[in-house]
C-alpha cells in the first residue's frame, strides 16, 4: 500500500511507503514501536528490538484495517467575509 506512514516516535524518525508498500528507516540498537498509519485505517503499532551487532536489513510488515465510521452531523458554516478583494479593478 502505497503512502503508509511509518513512524517510530522514539526515534523522532519516519518515512512513508512507496507505490510497492515498501520503506526504509535505519534505526540504532534499542526496543522500538513502530507506528503504521493512513488515513481511513487503523492504525498498527509493531514493537521490535534491534540488537548491536545487527547490520542487516530488518523487515516489519503491518496489515491495514479501514475504519468505518457513520458521522451523525456535518455543520457548515461561514467564518467570515472574503477580505481579499476590496474593489473591482480593471487592467489596460
Amino acid at each position: 500500500m502505497a503512502d503508509v506512514t511509518v513512524s517510530v516516535s522514539e526515534a523522532g524518525k519516519g518515512a512513508t511507503t512507496d507505490e510497492k508498500g515498501r520503506y526504509t528507516i535505519f534505526l540504532s540498537a534499542g526496543t522500538y514501536e513502530i507506528n503504521f498509519s493512513y488515513v481511513g485505517f487503523q492504525t498498527v503499532v509493531k514493537r521490535v528490538r534491534l540488537n548491536e551487532n545487527m547490520n542487516v536489513e530488518v523487515a516489519v510488515n503491518a496489515s491495514l484495517s479501514e475504519i468505518f465510521q457513520q458521522l451523525e452531523q456535518v455543520d457548515v458554516s461561514e467564518m467570515a467575509a472574503d477580505k481579499n478583494i476590496s474593489e473591482a479593478q480593471m487592467g489596460m
